[in-house]
């Protein structure tokens, strides 16, 4: 997290791609807001990919805000795309305290007094920690499917058994 004294949204990349454990992931900065937004893809076929966002068992900042296939100009077609923002409450939004400084008898501190600005450090721990998500409850489903076989396969051989 970054300290909105030191403008660091200045000298950051508008746009990061890359993998995260074999998860697509985008960083893309909110051009009129200039906060960051963290994105994960899913492709097409996904058994997640479609859900409504606000239906997404997946904690991160500030919630899940954005769900929809890619439109293959900021994010790529062939995903759908979950994601969230930095604009929320107690987070540092650069072009707001921008405009407010063009402001004569205005003090944007006393907007951003205590807030933080979420950097792409954090945007990307962010995005781990879906991706971590999204592992976890695939090797649980993975887990629960194999404890159903083997129940299944044990009840088998207990009626064999008990048949003989």
């Amino acid at each position: 997290m970054g300290d909105p004294n030191n403008r660091e949204w200045e000298n950051e990349p508008n746009r990061i791609e890359y993998v995260e454990s074999g998860i697509k992931a985008l960083i893309l900065r909110n051009p009129e807001l200039g906060m960051l937004c963290g994105y994960i893809a899913l492709p097409l076929k996904h058994i997640l990919a479609g859900k409504n966002y606000n239906n997404m068992p997946l904690i991160v900042h500030g919630g899940l805000t954005f769900g929809d296939k890619g439109d293959g100009n900021e994010r790529d077609k062939g995903y759908f795309w979950y994601g969230f923002d930095c604009g929320h409450y107690k987070d540092f939004i650069p072009k707001i305290v921008e405009t407010l400084e063009l402001i004569e008898d205005c003090d944007p501190k006393h907007w951003y007094n205590d807030s933080i600005y979420r950097n792409v450090e954090y945007v990307k721990g962010e995005i781990k920690y879906i991706v971590g998500q999204l592992w976890r409850g695939i090797f649980q489903l993975i887990g629960m499917e194999v404890a159903i076989g083997a129940a299944v396969l044990f009840l088998l051989i207990v009626l064999a058994v008990s048949f003989e």
